[in-house]
């Protein structure tokens, strides 16, 4: 089977949550399968969007599909 390959941002080290599951943590470049995924960030509460949800193809290691989050602004 071939992965996919993710980099989630964010101005904090903090935990990524992929479909629910704890992957790693920010800037790591992590691996997933083929498909539609649901990224959170665990623990974290003053975050935008509250969620990103994509579908994640043709990635490789050195070009990971980058999702990014913002700290919620008041």
């Amino acid at each position: 089977m071939s992965y996919e390959y993710v980099r989630v941002s964010f101005p904090k080290l903090c935990r990524v949550l992929i479909d629910g599951a704890d992957c790693g943590l920010t800037e790591e470049v992590l691996r997933v399968d083929p498909g539609s995924h649901r990224f959170e960030l665990a623990g974290m509460i003053n975050y935008e969007p509250d969620f990103d949800e994509r579908v994640i193809e043709d990635t490789n290691p050195l070009k990971p599909a980058q999702i990014v989050f913002r700290v919620k602004s008041r």
